[in-house]
């Protein structure tokens, strides 16, 4: 049986507590923050395509680590995904039934890589394993 593996990442970003929480859409200052607005969902400051400035955008975090908040440490585990969800970096990650491999693509949207027999991801912050199905030809 075929296994592919790679790196996710686990955003963590350092802020500052006693800010009040921002909105979906309002403007940021600084790229990448991550700010929790619950366990499962945070707001990315980001500037998507079309966009003059940076501001804050869902995103999803369905791995099991959820969205973390603390006075020290802010961080999104986006090791479970849906297609279509809004990403940061060049990640990888498992479908929610763990059937598909997904990857960040550069418009920042969740997109399918490859089926997977089982898709899973280590206890750590930085693995998923697919064992292989099929890959898509034009993922590379």
């Amino acid at each position: 049986m075929n296994h592919w593996s790679a790196p996710i990442p686990f955003v963590v970003l350092f802020a500052c507590a006693g800010s009040p929480s921002p909105a979906s859409g309002s403007a940021c200052t600084n790229a990448h923050e991550v700010v929790c607005t619950s366990k499962t969902e945070g707001l990315l400051c980001t500037q998507l395509p079309g966009e003059s400035a940076l501001a804050y955008h869902a995103l999803p975090c369905r791995g099991p680590g959820g969205c973390v908040s603390s006075p020290q440490a802010q961080g999104c585990d986006q090791r479970i995904s849906e297609a279509g969800d809004r990403c940061e970096y060049d990640y990888l990650a498992c479908s929610v039934d763990r059937t598909s491999a997904l990857f960040c693509n550069p418009e920042g949207i969740a997109q399918w890589r490859m089926t997977c027999t089982d898709c899973s991801i280590g206890s750590g912050t930085d693995f998923m394993m697919c064992a292989a199905g099929s890959a898509h030809a034009g993922a590379d």
